[in-house]
């Protein structure tokens, strides 16, 4: 088991959030979990490894089918989060030299993270079942054996994305911004507004 001030690799991204908190205790079914600077790094480790030493964390909320895949990039989990599978499988994957950052307080609820570059998400931000988080386009529009641009994600504090919700290369959603169900985020997005619509409309 890894100790609680190690540091995680990982390789892609994809995520997902609710809209209010009535919606969000009945999605997520009010798990609240503790993590205490969860912060898990090393070598390239089987998808099931990775589970068991999450696993072993007494202040993680952590769901059955958890998967971190490790591409020699790092993942950073602040306190008081819960990584939840109860819709599907939540899967955080990083690309070598990537970066993912969680926040504490932070519900996630059978998301999808893939960071090729960055992917940060602030503290007390909830996530609903199926949103996807992706800061690449992974090929090029021509020739897929090519690389797809990327740009980092920025999520600040207090962010709620609800289900199916899409987050695209490139954007930032400002404080406390709430983004309602199946909306698509193209562009960036100021603090404290409500976004729905594909693309997002304020």
């Amino acid at each position: 088991m890894l100790p609680a001030s190690a540091v995680l690799p990982v390789r892609t991204i994809f995520c997902s959030l609710s809209l209010n908190q009535k919606n969000l205790d009945i999605l997520l079914g009010n798990y609240l979990g503790l993590i205490k600077a969860a912060k898990i790094c090393g070598k390239s480790v089987p998808k099931w490894r990775v589970h068991h030493q999450l696993s072993g964390r007494k202040d993680l909320v952590l769901g059955k089918e958890v998967e971190v895949v490790n591409d020699g990039g790092t993942i950073e989990i602040g306190q008081r989060c819960s990584l939840l599978s109860g819709y599907q499988r939540l899967r955080l994957k990083v690309g070598k030299d990537a970066t993912l950052t969680i926040g504490d307080d932070c519900i996630l609820e059978s998301v999808i993270i893939a960071a090729s570059t960055s992917v940060s998400i602030g503290k007390a931000c909830r996530l609903g079942p199926f949103v996807h988080i992706m800061d690449s386009d992974f090929h090029d529009l021509h020739d897929r054996s090519l690389p797809g641009p990327t740009a980092p994600i920025h999520i600040n504090d207090g962010v709620t994305l609800g289900a199916r919700v899409i987050v695209l290369r490139g954007v930032t959603i400002g404080s406390g911004t709430q983004v309602l169900p199946g909306s698509v985020v193209t562009k960036d997005l100021p603090a404290g507004v409500f976004a729905a619509g594909v693309p997002e409309v304020l």
